[in-house]
């Protein structure tokens, strides 16, 4: 995030939303923690990946949405840096 001002970091990507230091915070947090699922269920036999909010997922499914969830919120980040 170097570059952008603080007032920056603290501006939401829309009404309501998310800042974009909550973003910055949330997408490490939700990998860690999708990465440690991941992990437990390539030591399982069903194989399947337990999302806490959405169900059960294939890991090729899982991996694809991480990929997705970590450039859906980048282009959040992307929506307030180029506003300034």
């Amino acid at each position: 995030m170097e570059g952008l001002s603080e007032s920056l970091l603290d501006s939401p990507y829309r009404e309501r939303g998310w800042t974009i230091r909550q973003v910055v915070h949330h997408v490490p947090d939700s990998h860690l923690q999708g990465y440690l699922r991941f992990e437990l269920a390539l030591t399982e036999d069903a194989r399947t990946y337990l999302h806490p909010e959405m169900g059960k997922f294939s890991l090729e499914t899982t991996l694809q949405l991480y990929a997705w969830h970590g450039k859906h919120h980048l282009g959040h980040v992307k929506l307030v840096a180029e506003a300034e």
